[in-house]
């Protein structure tokens, strides 16, 4: 195994035992079972994790069975980033725990006159007592900014602003954006803010639970149930069996296969609708299901129940 390969596997390790101490606290043995790791290699990486100050040791346990252990405790205040959003009239810097909470912020004004050398000293001189602890500051611009570069800001009077040369000498990671893409990536979770929704990331769900055949039965559930729902909606709606022209150049094809070819365009549509249309949040779902689907459903019930009633009357 490669040096690369190995650092990989470790990183994966830690980022595995992190994620379920998410949760709650566990026990050296519980993570062992919980990981599928040798309890050797989970003990090695949670007493690193504990003198890097991520993890703590709460009360020993006494289990029915086997030997007692000792709670491993998250600390997620161990490690946070930094923030900050540099406006027009002033700057807002904040820190932010591994559970998005809000440790503390600071806002400050700035002079009409003060310039870009000012601000962003001022704006380092505050985060650089809190970076001892810090991975990284992140801070949006009102402007274009391209790679470290702030093309133009109108709103500021700045314009062909070069910002690395004033961020070299803060110890952490510096990142600039746009105000305007950094909030609307934040919103619709895309990367690289997308955790909510990144399994990878967040540490949950089959991507990460799972290995082998369990992973794969996630995928089989998944495509069976579009299989079973094409299947009757083609049964219900298409025809099922039947051919869609009655004829004779069609009625000797059997009808298993043209039940399986209209099954299949049905689970066309569903792959080509989930390539296509990017996820909807929970509030759009909610809308979508009782601001118009419930309606249409019971404005057509009343519909379709008066054509029943009606002379025009098909299903009689």
């Amino acid at each position: 195994m490669r040096k690369g390969d190995a650092q990989e596997i470790r990183r994966l390790n830690r980022r595995a035992i992190l994620g379920h101490l998410r949760r709650g606290p566990l026990t050296r043995a519980d993570l062992s079972r919980l990981t599928g790791l040798a309890k050797s290699a989970v003990s090695r990486l949670v007493e690193e994790l504990l003198q890097e100050g991520l993890l703590e040791e709460g009360a020993a346990t006494s289990p029915p069975l086997g030997r007692p252990g000792t709670l491993l405790h998250l600390r997620p205040r161990a490690r946070f980033a930094l923030g900050a959003e540099l406006g027009v009239e002033g700057t807002v810097l904040l820190a932010l725990d591994w559970r998005g909470e809000v440790l503390w912020a600071r806002e400050w004004r700035h002079p009409p006159e003060a310039g870009p050398r000012e601000r962003l000293a001022r704006l380092l001189e505050e985060a650089l007592p809190q970076a001892k602890n810090a991975l990284g500051l992140g801070f949006t611009l009102p402007g274009v900014v391209v790679e470290g570069r702030l093309l133009l800001a109108p709103n500021l009077g700045w314009r062909e602003l070069d910002l690395n040369p004033l961020l070299g000498d803060f110890p952490l990671p510096v990142l600039a954006e746009n105000d305007a893409k950094a909030s609307a990536l934040s919103e619709v979770f895309r990367p690289p803010f997308d955790i909510p929704v990144a399994e990878s990331e967040v540490l949950g769900g089959p991507m990460i639970e799972y290995s082998g055949m369990r992973w794969g039965f996630f995928f089989f559930a998944e495509y069976a149930n579009m299989i079973l729902v094409s299947a009757l909606a083609s049964i219900m709606f298409l025809g099922g069996w039947l051919p869609p022209i009655d004829s004779a150049l069609f009625n000797w094809i059997p009808g298993w296969i043209w039940l399986g070819l209209k099954t299949f365009v049905l689970v066309t549509v569903f792959l080509w609708v989930r390539a296509t249309f990017p996820r909807f949040r929970y509030d759009q779902i909610m809308r979508l299901g009782w601001k118009i689907f419930i309606p249409v459903t019971l404005v057509w019930l009343v519909v379709v129940g008066l054509w029943i009633q009606s002379p025009w009357n098909i299903w009689k």
